[in-house]
């Protein structure tokens, strides 16, 4: 089993939460996906799976952009 698999135990979604690099502050629990979970490692910037609802039901959408990951 690899280190991603334990990490995401069956589940298509694991919660992130964001929080100020200085504070420790929590400033947003988000979800990531694996596709966005390894974007995240590989660019240095945080990605998330976003849903967004219609009126005709619920469409699943990648977000296009990121945000700093403070290493």
């Amino acid at each position: 089993m690899s280190w991603e698999d334990k990490i995401f135990c069956g589940r298509e979604l694991v919660p992130a939460i964001i929080t100020d690099c200085e504070n420790g502050e929590v400033l947003m629990l988000a979800y990531m996906n694996r596709e966005s979970f390894k974007k995240t490692l590989e660019t240095g910037k945080t990605w998330f799976f976003r849903v967004r609802e219609t009126l005709s039901g619920t469409k699943a959408k990648r977000a296009d952009t990121g945000s700093m990951l403070n290493r």
